[in-house]
C-alpha cells in the first residue's frame, strides 16, 4: 500500500533475533536503488528490519546473505544502539572528514570510499562472495517472480 511489501522467507538460522524483511518500491526505494544500493539493515532492540532496494533484482538471495551476516554482526552486541554506534565509527574513520566537508566525496553519489574499508562491510562481502563461489545456504534461497 505505502510501497512496503512484506517478504516472507527463511531466517538465517544463525541469527539470535526476529528478522522483518520489506521490499521498498515507493520514492525512498527508488532513490535508494538509483544510488545503487540494494539494501539496509536496521537494528533495533527485538528485531532487525532488513529493507530490500531492488527487491525484484536475481541477485536478491545474494543480498539476503550479506544483510543477514549484519544482523549476525548485530546479534554479537549487548544492545542494538553499539550495532550502530561501531558501524558509524568504521565509516567515519575510512572517510576523509576534510573531504566531506569540502564536498570532493559524495556517499550518495558514489563516494564508497568509507563503506568499501567498513570491516563490517568487508565481513559481509566476504560471507556474500563465499556463497556466490560455493552455493547459496538453503535459508537463503527465494524465487523471484
Amino acid at each position: 500500500m505505502l510501497g512496503f511489501t512484506r517478504l516472507s522467507y527463511a531466517q538465517n538460522p544463525a541469527v539470535k533475533k526476529r528478522v522483518f524483511e520489506f521490499g521498498v518500491t515507493n520514492w525512498l526505494g527508488k532513490f535508494m536503488a538509483g544510488r545503487n544500493w540494494a539494501a539496509s539493515t536496521i537494528p533495533l532492540p527485538l528485531c532487525c528490519i532488513i529493507l530490500y532496494w531492488m527487491s525484484a533484482d536475481p541477485y536478491m538471495p545474494l543480498y539476503r546473505v550479506h544483510e543477514s551476516q549484519h544482523c549476525v554482526q548485530d546479534g554479537a552486541n549487548l544492545f542494538f544502539l553499539a550495532s550502530w554506534v561501531k558501524y558509524g565509527w568504521e565509516m567515519l574513520k575510512n572517510y576523509p572528514l576534510a573531504l566531506w566537508l569540502k564536498r570532493k566525496i559524495s556517499f550518495t553519489e558514489g563516494g564508497y570510499v568509507d563503506y568499501h574499508l567498513n570491516r563490517f562491510e568487508v565481513e559481509a562481502y566476504r560471507v556474500e562472495f563465499k556463497a556466490r563461489d560455493n552455493g547459496l545456504p538453503d535459508w537463503a534461497k527465494v524465487s523471484i517472480s
